[in-house]
């Protein structure tokens, strides 16, 4: 099981997007005590949910938005 820094560093992501990812049920976890824990089938599964499907990109949140720099 991964803790949610190491999850972070896997995804390329912050920590709080993770978090938010579980709040939002994207990523499936368990607590355990005060830990958060997520394995690597749960992160392989979440993966899978993002991939380009025939050309097109999957459908993003609402909170997640593309800036121009």
């Amino acid at each position: 099981m991964l803790d949610v820094k190491e999850v972070a560093k896997q995804l390329h992501v912050s920590v709080s997007m993770v978090y938010g990812l579980i709040q939002r049920g994207e990523l499936k976890s368990y607590r355990i005590g005060r830990c958060v824990r997520v394995t690597v089938e749960h992160v392989n599964e979440y993966l899978e949910q993002c991939k380009q499907v025939s050309g097109k990109t999957a459908p993003r949140t609402n909170r997640l938005r593309h800036i121009n720099l």
